[in-house]
C-alpha cells in the first residue's frame, strides 16, 4: 500500500511504501516511515499522511544522509525514522488547552 505526504496546502511532496503505527492508550500516538529520494525534500511543519483516516502532522523536521554512490541518484537523499504524530499529541502538549 502506498501513502501520501502531503504539504500544509495539501499538494502530495511524496509518497511511501512504508509505515509504521505506534501508540499507546491514552499516550502518544504516531507513526514513522523511512524514505529515500533522488533529491532533496522540502520537509516542513505541518506536513501530513493520513493513516487510517487520521491526520498524522510532522513537527520536527527530518535531516538527510547522503545514500547514493558516485555516479547513482537513486537513494541519493535518505531521512530515517520521519516521524508524524497524532492530532492529540499537539493537545497533550499544549498548556492552554
Amino acid at each position: 500500500m502506498k501513502w501520501q505526504i502531503f504539504n500544509k496546502d495539501g499538494a502530495v511532496i511524496f509518497e511511501t511504501n512504508n509505515l509504521t503505527y505506534s501508540g499507546e492508550w491514552m499516550g502518544d500516538e504516531f507513526v514513522t516511515t523511512n524514505i529515500e529520494s533522488a533529491a532533496p525534500i522540502d520537509f516542513t511543519i505541518g506536513d501530513y499522511v493520513v493513516y487510517r483516516d487520521e491526520r498524522f502532522y510532522l513537527n520536527v523536521i527530518p535531516t538527510a544522509k547522503k545514500g547514493a554512490r558516485r555516479a547513482s541518484n537513486q537513494g541519493a537523499f535518505v531521512y530515517e525514522g520521519v516521524k508524524f504524530y497524532s492530532s492529540d499529541v499537539e493537545m497533550l502538549n499544549d498548556p492552554d488547552l
